[in-house]
């Protein structure tokens, strides 16, 4: 069993923040691990990979905090890694968010009266999500995944900040602010779903960035809540993008081209009110 040993995703309130960064860097890297570990079956391991994929991405806010400390060359080294990691196992966290949006699209749109296509469309998921969990289990995907954040853990603890300061995670952090308000004015002014999913990934970086502050600089709780919920409204419209793709590959399985329409326009009726809600949070947030 790994190292269960975790540190919380936050700087200390006073001293020095490089020491807490390599600590925290390590964590989050044992959280990856420990949750790749979970794989008994293969709705664990599809899961698993889920919960693995959040903790390399709050790696990946933690880097972009980190970067003054430990340069441009280093910081694009350790970004590339932790982004082709989560890549590879991408598939399977789709998979489970696809699922998780049908349903709570149907439950705010059916009131547990379940139509047959939703039925049908369900069963189609979860057999592609448990064919995935037999071919990334059987084609060693998450032992090679595992395995390669074992030795970026041994150099994490070893990183050399330089001069890293309360003041450059700071600076850093007001950056952030800065492309997670543009990637928004940019979605406002062409609303398309590459733009959409760009703001979503800058106000995730907000978000962890934010998080790992929140101790150090109390101001910035405010923004944390409305940055918590404008993620999880960016999140939820991400995932119903990939679900109108997948309604869309499945149609001929599907077998009901009247009960998919009504389904797409709920869809995307949600999708609207979802874009509605996350403009204004951003416009009161600015």
């Amino acid at each position: 069993m790994y190292d269960s040993r975790v540190v919380k995703y936050k700087l200390p309130k006073s001293g020095s923040v490089a020491g807490e960064v390599r600590r925290i860097a390590a964590s989050e890297i044992t959280r990856a691990r420990n949750a790749l570990a979970h794989t008994a079956s293969n709705g664990a391991a599809i899961e698993s990979v889920h919960k693995a994929r959040r903790h390399l991405k709050k790696m990946r806010g933690l880097l972009r905090l980190a970067r003054p400390g430990l340069g441009r060359k280093q910081f694009e080294r350790e970004n590339i890694f932790f982004r082709d990691t989560a890549r590879e196992i991408r598939a399977a966290r789709d998979q489970v968010a696809l699922i998780e949006a049908l349903d709570d699209l149907s439950h705010r749109s059916f009131n547990g009266q379940t139509p047959p296509i939703v039925k049908r469309l369900r069963r189609l998921l979860v057999l592609d999500a448990r064919k995935l969990a037999r071919a990334i289990k059987a084609d060693g995907t998450l032992a090679r995944t595992s395995e390669h954040l074992a030795e970026k853990r041994s150099e994490v603890k070893k990183w050399k900040l330089k001069d890293f300061t309360p003041k450059d995670a700071r600076q850093a952090w007001r950056k952030a602010r800065v492309a997670s308000d543009r990637a928004f004015e940019t979605a406002h002014a062409r609303p398309t779903d590459e733009n959409f999913h760009e703001w979503r990934k800058k106000a995730k970086n907000l978000l962890y960035e934010t998080l790992l502050l929140r101790k150090r600089y109390p101001g910035l709780e405010e923004t944390r809540h409305a940055t918590e919920k404008l993620t999880d409204l960016l999140g939820e419209d991400h995932d119903l993008s990939l679900l109108a793709k997948a309604l869309a590959e499945r149609e001929a399985k599907l077998r009901s081209p009247a009960e998919l329409k009504v389904l797409q326009a709920l869809l995307e009726a949600r999708r609207k009110r979802l874009h509605v809600e996350a403009f204004a949070l951003a416009k009161r947030s600015l």
